[in-house]
């Protein structure tokens, strides 16, 4: 993810990058480890217009060892574009969806 928002950074046209997570599900998984999903709502500034897309990722994976302060990412999960619109700055006419796959099947 810091390789794609950096990429996004720089580009002249985006003025400024806002992001929300939201998580859906917390479950147990292996020893120490919790299986989540979670979605990411990415909002990409322009001059005249935003860009709106939500990302779902499913089986990412936390880790919380013994001897570590705080959960660790172990795997990012699979994403899924779940959103994507375009915003007119000051009018919502232009709005669209989409349900496009994208493989974000990460290690970190």
């Amino acid at each position: 993810m810091k390789k794609m928002i950096d990429s996004y950074k720089d580009q002249d046209d985006i003025s400024n990058i806002e992001s929300e997570v939201s998580v859906q599900s917390i479950t147990p998984y292996d020893n120490n480890s919790s299986e989540v999903t979670y979605s990411v709502k990415w909002t990409f500034v322009h001059d005249d217009y935003d860009r709106v897309q939500v990302m779902q990722y499913t089986n990412a994976v936390l880790t919380n060892e013994k001897n570590e302060s705080g959960a660790k990412i172990k795997k990012i999960g699979t994403g899924k574009l779940t959103k994507d619109h375009k915003v007119t700055t000051g009018d919502s006419s232009n709005d669209t969806d989409t349900n496009s796959d994208s493989d974000s099947d990460n290690d970190d």
